[in-house]
């Protein structure tokens, strides 16, 4: 069973999750964590989560895709409002440590800070960037599921065109310039210590310059969810 952890609101994820043959996939998202039925394996006794409403076994799961950074506390509904700041808190912390004790991990590992990868700042990023070989400017950066962009998959970028790659394990999926940007984005990511990351990258003065990164890249294209379904089936 593969899991994917997003917000409740994230289409992406509800598609993804739908992409996979029926029971082989389950969405599980902050709400799930306020329902009864989780137990974190231990020694003499096997851990539960639930997941679209119901109880299922940890052992099961062959895999995870995070698509938050954390839980947001306008989803924990059932919980007191005054005390869902700290139930969301809580619970992220829960999610960290859960992710980590899955027999097969998520495809990026989880830091304290952000189930989706390092919580890196845009700083730390540009200097991971310009190590990896990648030219930079001013860069974005996302950790969770973020709205489609009114231009598309592509638009334009400051001073040229602007293309979105996204990383999948060892394959750099839509990449304008292969011969340049691919082994750094693979450098990246692998520094990073994420499996799917998405960038956007823009060239400008005759050179291919990273302005955005994604620890949360859009799956919305075939190849994209088959080049996520293989790197999960290799890590079995």
């Amino acid at each position: 069973m593969i899991v994917v952890l997003a917000h409740a609101g994230d289409a992406d994820a509800r598609r993804l999750a739908a992409s996979w043959p029926r029971g082989e996939a389950v969405l599980l998202t902050p709400l799930d964590l306020t329902r009864p039925g989780w137990i974190v394996a231990h020694p003499g006794a096997p851990g539960s989560f639930v997941a679209q409403g119901r109880r299922r076994a940890t052992a099961a799961v062959r895999g995870a895709v995070v698509r938050l950074g954390t839980v947001d506390a306008d989803e924990l509904t059932p919980v007191v409002e005054a005390d869902r700041a700290y139930a969301a808190a809580e619970v992220t912390a829960l999610l960290a440590f859960w992710l980590r004790t899955l027999p097969r991990g998520p495809v990026n590992e989880p830091s304290p800070a952000c189930l989706a990868g390092p919580a890196w700042s845009a700083v730390e990023w540009l200097t991971r960037a310009a190590r990896a070989g990648l030219a930079t400017g001013a860069i974005e950066v996302t950790v969770g599921a973020s709205p489609v962009p009114p231009d598309g998959p592509a638009g334009r970028g400051s001073g040229g065109t602007r293309v979105r790659v996204t990383v999948v394990g060892e394959r750099v999926l839509d990449s304008p310039a292969p011969e340049v940007l691919d082994g750094p984005l693979l450098a990246l990511a692998r520094t990073a210590g994420v499996g799917l990351m998405g960038a956007d990258v823009a060239a400008a003065g005759g050179a291919w310059r990273l302005e955005s990164v994604s620890l949360c890249p859009r799956l919305d294209r075939p190849a994209h969810r088959e080049a996520l379904a293989d790197l999960l089936a290799r890590r079995r």
